[in-house]
C-alpha cells in the first residue's frame, strides 16, 4: 500500500516501523495538490510536477479500493514500458508498481495521461 505523506523529507527523520519512505517521485500530466490532498489537474505549462514522499507499506492480501483512488502506474526509467495500464502482468514484469492515489475526478481522464516515475535507475 502507498501512503502519500504530509509531512517533508526532511522532517522524516527516522524510518518508519514497517515499510519505507519513497521521495523523487515525479508525475506527468497532473500535480499532488497539497491543501485538497489528492490529484489534480496541472498548471499551465507544468508537464512534470513533484509528488511528496510516499510511505510504501507491505499489507498481505490487500486488495486495492474500488472507488476514489486512480490506479497510477510507478516507472522506474523515464521511458514508459508496458503495454498498457490494464495489462497488470507486463508492467509488473517491467520493474513498476501500481499507485493507489486518491483522486476526486473520473479516472478515465487520468488513465489516458498520467504515470508517477521515479529520476532513480
Amino acid at each position: 500500500m502507498m501512503q502519500v505523506m504530509r509531512d517533508s523529507a526532511t522532517s522524516l527523520t527516522l524510518s518508519p516501523a514497517d515499510g519505507c519512505y519513497i521521495r523523487g517521485l515525479y508525475v506527468e500530466g497532473a500535480r499532488w495538490d497539497m491543501a485538497e490532498f489528492h490529484l489534480a489537474e496541472s498548471r499551465p505549462k507544468e508537464l512534470y510536477t513533484d509528488m511528496p514522499v510516499v510511505w510504501l507499506q507491505p499489507v498481505a492480501n490487500r486488495k486495492p479500493p474500488t472507488q476514489g483512488v486512480y490506479e497510477c502506474p510507478v516507472y522506474k526509467t523515464l521511458t514508459r514500458a508496458g503495454q498498457s495500464n490494464e495489462d497488470q502482468s507486463s508492467l509488473i514484469k517491467d520493474g513498476i508498481v501500481m499507485a493507489s492515489l486518491p483522486n476526486s475526478s473520473c479516472i478515465s481522464k487520468w488513465r489516458s495521461r498520467l504515470h508517477c516515475r521515479s529520476d532513480f535507475a
